[in-house]
């Protein structure tokens, strides 16, 4: 796969977490934790767009504290340099696993 066509793929993980992180902190307001399923979070289709170029999922989540990570699928896979997004109740999560900040 061309690298420019992964590379602008990116920006789909970036954005469907972004909105991810949103959609916990507006669960959490009306609840006493963050959600622990991407369905709580009325993002039952668990994709980042309707070309499915990640799928997102919930890692971890607490009264406190969440982790949700946007996987490759399909030819995205191939981006080698950059895999696993991540977003936490902080921001982008450039821990390992995850995509390091040069990818966001």
């Amino acid at each position: 796969w061309n690298e420019q066509v992964l590379k602008s793929r990116r920006a789909d993980a970036r954005n469907a977490l972004l909105l991810a992180q949103i959609e916990q902190e507006n669960y959490r307001a009306n609840n006493l934790s963050y959600a622990t399923t991407m369905s709580d979070l009325g993002l039952g289709s668990y994709t980042s767009t309707s070309r499915d170029y990640y799928w997102l999922k919930v890692e971890n989540a607490s009264a406190t504290a969440f982790v949700i990570s946007a996987n490759p699928t399909g030819n995205q896979v191939n981006d080698t340099d950059c895999g696993t997004f991540a977003v936490s109740e902080t921001g982008p999560d450039h821990t390992t696993p995850y995509a390091s900040a040069t990818c966001w």
